[in-house]
């Protein structure tokens, strides 16, 4: 690995600011690079104001700033800045976490292949409008197998976690419990979760519906998050306390810090990186996929639900029903949800730290930086010329047929950094 300071830069751009597992990662590998001699100028094509609470929070407190841009994605604006940036700070690295985003740094930093791009994509399938000849991260094996074909490299990194910060705290649990007032006699399920249509509405509404079952009275669901699904899932909640005469499922909104939720649970549900989360705080788990199938983590799913990002694309006819079994089993045996927290932590200490996800995230900057150049750069120039088709049959240039002659004069208007 090279010496030179300028070398160990990178510019990274968050796909967004809310609180979701990709922007959050994002943030902790960026933190956790610092301690292998890298520097990280991260960058977020963002509206204004951020949401609240954001991930600008948790970057405040690893002391990383985030610049904010008052540009548009995907833009010739947002390209020249990108570019400024590179330059200024002599950086040699373009990261973005999902490639949805790349375009800037496709025609700005990395314009004809003088510096390598590097996406990140958590999503479980690639847009046929990505580009295929950068270097991209996926989370889980699932999503790397499909792309084995692909002219471009390809690294597996399992979504990582600080397993120092994210540990089993007494007192945060007993402060989550008093702060929301859940019932302390209970058995807390907990999903901590972005409430937003894709992805995440339909398991976060199977579960609730699990706990129409009398006989989970034993149980309390609380779900930390929000989302455009929140209204009506809080509805539906609603809906299930007052038919249960209880406060069977509680919503807490959305949380800067989740750890105290996480130290407050005895059964977690989620997918990807709050999943991840759970078993570094030493809870047992229940993974839940995005079309309603439900398995609990244990020593014989593990690795194949580990290597699979902790998600399913498969279906559960019998989705409630099933979920329901799964809390009964594990909400009247203290013992063995014991057992499954404390492997879970093991496996998370010794599978997808954030030291270890760090140090093989530069490997991939270190081998880009090796294989990218102009002849790769070039090979995904086709790519623009269908996504551009496919931008003007959708109406989304049609602003620019009456005024092209202006549009020209805009694009070549200079921004400051």
């Amino acid at each position: 690995m090279t010496t030179d300071r300028s070398a160990r830069r990178v510019i990274v751009q968050l796909n967004e600011l809310g609180l979701g597992g990709t922007q959050l990662n994002a943030v902790d590998l960026a933190g956790e690079l610092r301690s292998l001699g890298w520097e990280s100028i991260v960058v977020c094509f963002a509206p204004d104001p951020p949401p609240t609470p954001s991930v600008l929070d948790h970057a405040r407190e690893l002391g990383i700033d985030v610049r904010l841009p008052k540009v548009r994605p995907s833009s010739l604006k947002g390209a020249r800045y990108l570019a400024r940036l590179a330059r200024k700070h002599r950086t040699p690295i373009v990261h973005v976490y999902s490639g949805v985003n790349s375009r800037s740094a496709y025609f700005g930093p990395s314009l004809f292949g003088r510096r390598p791009l590097v996406t990140t994509m958590y999503e479980m399938s690639m847009s046929p409008y990505e580009y295929e000849n950068t270097s991209v991260i996926v989370g889980t094996g699932y999503t790397a197998e499909n792309l084995r074909d692909r002219p471009g490299p390809v690294q597996f990194i399992s979504p990582p976690v600080d397993v120092h910060a994210d540990a089993y705290d007494a007192v945060l649990a007993e402060q989550f419990v008093q702060q929301h007032e859940l019932d302390p006699d209970l058995v807390h399920v907990v999903i901590v979760t972005r409430l937003s249509y894709v992805l995440k509405e339909l398991s976060v509404r199977l579960s609730i519906e699990a706990m129409r079952d009398p006989a989970l009275a034993g149980l309390q669901l609380v779900i930390v998050g929000d989302g455009e699904a929140f209204e009506p899932l809080s509805a539906l909640a609603d809906e299930v306390n007052t038919e249960l005469g209880r406060r069977a499922v509680v919503f807490t909104g959305a949380v800067s810090d989740p750890r105290p939720a996480y130290s407050a649970t005895d059964i977690s549900i989620g997918m990807g990186a709050s999943a991840a989360r759970a078993l570094s705080f030493g809870r047992p788990l229940i993974v839940s996929g995005e079309f309603g199938l439900f398995e609990i983590w244990d020593e014989t799913t593990g690795r194949r639900l580990q290597m699979d990002g902790f998600w399913s694309p498969d279906s559960q006819p019998d989705a409630v029903e099933r979920l329901r079994a799964q809390l009964l089993a594990l909400g009247s045996d203290s013992e063995r949800r014991k057992e499954l927290g404390d492997y879970g932590r093991r496996f998370a200490e010794e599978n997808f730290s954030l030291e270890s996800g760090a140090r093989t995230l530069v490997d991939v900057y270190e081998r880009a930086r090796r294989t990218y150049g102009f002849r790769a750069w070039a090979a995904d120039l086709p790519k623009e010329r269908h996504y551009i088709r496919h931008s003007w049959n959708s109406g989304l240039l049609y602003r620019l047929r009456p005024h092209p002659r202006q549009w020209i004069a805009n694009l070549r208007k200079r921004d400051t950094v």
